[in-house]
C-alpha cells in the first residue's frame, strides 16, 4: 500500500523487509529503490538495508550479482571496507556472467582506491571497461572508478586525458559521469598548483548537478568547492555553502553523508580561531560516524583534532591522532589528502622530535612538491611551516625550493590573498624580510597565522638586536595566542620574551577553565541560550545549522561542565547568567 501511494520507498522499507519472500519482485524492488535513496546520504542506513536484503535474496536469483554489487557499494560508503571486500571477493570467486563480474569490479575498484591500493584499482576499472558488449550505465559506472583510481595515484596528466575525452562529448554520457570528469579535473588543476583553473571546473560542476538529482559520492562537487574556499581563507562563503545543507537525519535525506557538514564545520572553527569548537564539532561527526565514516570521514577530522590538540599543547593527544591518521596506511582514497595529511603527523613529529625528524618523514611530499603543490594550498601555513622547519634543520637549499614554488602558485594566481600572504610569509623567513612578513600579516584571514608571522617577525627583530619591537611583536602575538587558547604558543612566546629579559606580572594561565559557565565555548553558549528559550533540539539544530546529533553532542558537554542534569536547571543557570550580564553593562 505505501509503495502504491508513490514517493519514497524508505517508509515503506522495514515492512518489505518482514514480508519479503523469494521471488517477490515488487518488494525487492522497493527494497532496492528505498537503498537507492539512503545511499548519498546516510550510507550506514544504506549498509544496513542492502545486506539484509541481499541475505533474503537466494543464490538463483537473477539480480542476485546486482544486489551484491550495491550492497558493496554501500558497505564501501558507509566505512565497512573489510565486510565489503569479503563480499566482493567471495561472489567474484563464483562463476558469473560477464556483465555481473564487470558490475562487481567496479564496486570492487572504488573499494580499492578508498582504501589505499588505487593501482590494483585501476586494473580493475581498466578490466570492466575491456570487457565486450557492456552496457553505457556500466561503461559510465567504469569510468567513474577509473577516474577515482586516476585520483587516488595523483596521476594528474591521465585524470586530464581521461576527463577531458568524457567532456569532449557530455551528451552521450550520463550526468554523473560528466560530474566525475570536471571535479577530477578540479582536483588534478588544484594539485597542480592552478586554484583559480580548479574553483573554475568546479563551480562548473556545481551548476552541473543542480540541473538534476545525480549521485556523486566521491565527487561531490559542493563539497570541494567549500573545502578549497575555506583553504583560500574564504571561509564565509564556504559556511555558506555547508548551512546550506539540512540537518543529516536518517528519517530525512540530506545533500551530504553523515558527518561531513560537521567535519567542514569544525575545519571552518579551526581556521577562524575558535580551537574549542573545532574538537567539539570534528568529535561529534568522528562520534556519529563511527570507526571510518562515510567516504574517509577520519582523513577530515584526526588532521583538526591533531592541530587542536598541538596548538593547546596537548602532545599526548596530538600523538594518538596523528598515529590513528596515519596507522593504517590507507589516507582514505586520495593521494590528493595524503600530503596534507601526512604534514600533520610531520608538525606532531617535530613537536616531539625536533626540526630534522619532521624534515625526514616528508622526504616523499617534498621531492615531488614542483609536480604536486596541493600540500601547500591546503594551509597557508604550511608553506611557512616547512621553510622555518627546513632552516631549523639547516637545509637552506630545502627551504628555498618550498618558497620559490609557493612564490611561482602565487605569481600564477594573483587574486588570491591568501597565497599571496603564505608566500610572502615563507619569502619573509627565508629572506630575513621583516616587512614581507608584516604583509603576511596584515593579510591572513586566520588569526593563528596571523600571530605566528607576527611572531616571526619578533624573532628577526631580535635577531637584528632591536629589543623593543620585538618585545612589541611577541607581545602582540602572545595576546593572541591567549585569547585563541593556545597554549603551546602561549609558553614558546612567553620564552622568547623571558630571553629578552621582559616578564609580565599577569602572565597565568591562559587555559579555560574546566566547569562552570566560563568554561563554556560559543557554541555550547549559544546552544545553552537556546535551550533557555524553550527551543527543542530539532529547532536549535536549525539555528546553528546542525544537525541535532551535534546539538546532544554539546548538550551532554554543557550538562557535564555545569553538573547538571536537566534542561530545567540548565534554563534557570542560563536566566541567572544573562541578569547578571544585565547588571555589570548597568
Amino acid at each position: 500500500m505505501l509503495l502504491a501511494r508513490g514517493g519514497s520507498a524508505v517508509p515503506a522499507a522495514q515492512h518489505l523487509l518482514n514480508g519479503a519472500r523469494p521471488g517477490d519482485a515488487i518488494a525487492f524492488a522497493g527494497l532496492d529503490s528505498a537503498v537507492a535513496e539512503l545511499l548519498p546520504f546516510t550510507p550506514r542506513a544504506a549498509a544496513d538495508l542492502a545486506t539484509r536484503a541481499l541475505v533474503l535474496t537466494p543464490p538463483s536469483d537473477p539480480e542476485r550479482s546486482a544486489r551484491t554489487a550495491t550492497t558493496v557499494r554501500t558497505l564501501t560508503a558507509a566505512g565497512q571496507w573489510d565486510a565489503a571486500e569479503t563480499l566482493v571477493r567471495s561472489a567474484l570467486a563464483a562463476p558469473l556472467p560477464a556483465l555481473d563480474s564487470a558490475a562487481l569490479g567496479c564496486a570492487l575498484s572504488s573499494l580499492l582506491t578508498l582504501t589505499g591500493r588505487a593501482a590494483d584499482a585501476m586494473i580493475e576499472a581498466q578490466a570492466v571497461l575491456a570487457t565486450l558488449d557492456i552496457t553505457p550505465d556500466l561503461r559510465d559506472d567504469a569510468t567513474i572508478a577509473l577516474l577515482w583510481a586516476w585520483v587516488g595515484l595523483r596521476g594528474n596528466k591521465q585524470v586530464d586525458q581521461l576527463a577531458g575525452a568524457v567532456l569532449a562529448e557530455p551528451g552521450a554520457k550520463r550526468g554523473e559521469v560528466v560530474i566525475a570528469a570536471l571535479v577530477a579535473l578540479a582536483m588534478a588543476a588544484w594539485d597542480a598548483g592552478r586554484p583559480t583553473e580548479a574553483l573554475d571546473l568546479v563551480a562548473q560542476a556545481v551548476r552541473k548537478a543542480a540541473e538534476g538529482s545525480y549521485e556523486v559520492t566521491h565527487f561531490n562537487p559542493r563539497l570541494f568547492l567549500a573545502a578549497r574556499l575555506i583553504d583560500v581563507g574564504r571561509a564565509d562563503e564556504a559556511a555558506a555553502i555547508v548551512n546550506s545543507v539540512e540537518s543529516v537525519e536518517v528519517s530525512s535525506a540530506s545533500p551530504w553523508p553523515e558527518g561531513i557538514a560537521e567535519a567542514m564545520r569544525a575545519r571552518i572553527a579551526l581556521v577562524t580561531g575558535r580551537l574549542d569548537d573545532a574538537a567539539a564539532l570534528a568529535q561529534s561527526a568522528s562520534e556519529a560516524t563511527g570507526t571510518h565514516g562515510p567516504d574517509g570521514l577520519d582523513a577530515l577530522v584526526l588532521p583538526i583534532l591533531a592541530t587542536v590538540a598541538l596548538r593547546q599543547g596537548d602532545l599526548r593527544a596530538a600523538d594518538d591522532y596523528a598515529e590513528r591518521l596515519s596507522g593504517n596506511g590507507r589516507f582514505h582514497g586520495s593521494a590528493y589528502r595524503e600530503g596534507a595529511a601526512r604534514l600533520v603527523t610531520a608538525q606532531v613529529c617535530e613537536a616531539r622530535g625536533g626540526p630534522r625528524a619532521a624534515l625526514d618523514m616528508l622526504a616523499g611530499v617534498l621531492g615531488e612538491l614542483e609536480e604536486h603543490r596541493s600540500v601547500l594550498l591546503a594551509d597557508p601555513g604550511n608553506a611557512p611551516w616547512l621553510v622555518r622547519v627546513a632552516l631549523a634543520a639547516e637545509d637552506r637549499g630545502q627551504a628555498a625550493n618550498i618558497a620559490s614554488v609557493i612564490s611561482e602558485t602565487s605569481r600564477a594566481n594573483p587574486t588570491f590573498t591568501v597565497i599571496r600572504a603564505s608566500a610572502h610569509h615563507a619569502e619573509g623567513l627565508l629572506a630575513g624580510d621583516i616587512p614581507r612578513l608584516g604583509h603576511a600579516a596584515s593579510q591572513l584571514p586566520d588569526p593563528w597565522l596571523r600571530s605566528r608571522a607576527t611572531e616571526d617577525q619578533g624573532v628577526l627583530l631580535a635577531e637584528a638586536a632591536k629589543g623593543d619591537e620585538a618585545a612589541r611583536a611577541f607581545d602582540e602575538a602572545l595576546r593572541e595566542y591567549t585569547r585563541l587558547g593556545a597554549g603551546r604558543d602561549v609558553a614558546r612566546t612567553r620564552r622568547r620574551l623571558r630571553e629578552l629579559g621582559i616578564r609580565h606580572r599577569h602572565w597565568g594561565t591562559a587555559k579555560r577553565p574546566a566547569a562552570g559557565w566560563e568554561s563554556l565555548t560559543d557554541t555550547e553558549l549559544a546552544t545553552a541560550r537556546l535551550v533557555a528559550q524553550g527551543l527543542t533540539n530539532q529547532r536549535i539544530a536549525n539555528q546553528l545549522f546542525i544537525s541535532t546529533h551535534t546539538v546532544a553532542f554539546h548538550l551532554r558537554r554543557v550538562f557535564r561542565k555545569l553538573d547538571i542534569r536537566s534542561r530545567v536547571e540548565l534554563t534557570r543557570i542560563a536566566l541567572e547568567q544573562a541578569e547578571a550580564g544585565e547588571e555589570d553593562a548597568s
